[in-house]
């Protein structure tokens, strides 16, 4: 049996970045990825502007993935523990498992 959590993930597009190959990495991702992988959720993918439609290029790093049993309580406390340049921009997207819509948590504070 599985609970799914539908999750996006996004902050402001001046938060500390590097390149990384072909990429943008950012250090807070990483460290981020490296908590869910820890924690055995997986790890959202690439930033979604490297696969995302349209004719420009998104204006905002946006990560998506799908975690089984989540714990968005330990998520929140982790992502809260990390040093963001603009911690208020930081934004969780969740749509669980019973859930018919995306809601927004701000961990950080609006």
């Amino acid at each position: 049996m599985s609970v799914v959590s539908n999750v996006i993930f996004s902050f402001h597009i001046s938060e500390d970045s590097y390149e990384k190959g072909d990429n943008i990495t950012y250090p807070n991702m990483e460290k981020i990825n490296t908590w869910l992988q820890e924690n055995k959720y997986g790890s959202f993918s690439v930033d979604a502007d490297v696969i995302s439609g349209g004719r420009k290029h998104l204006e905002t790093p946006l990560f998506v993935a799908a975690f089984n049993y989540f714990n968005l309580d330990e998520f929140c406390a982790f992502v809260r523990s990390l040093k963001w340049e603009y911690p208020g921009c930081v934004q969780i997207f969740i749509e669980e498992q019973e859930d018919d819509k995306f809601r927004l948590i701000e961990p950080c504070g609006g």
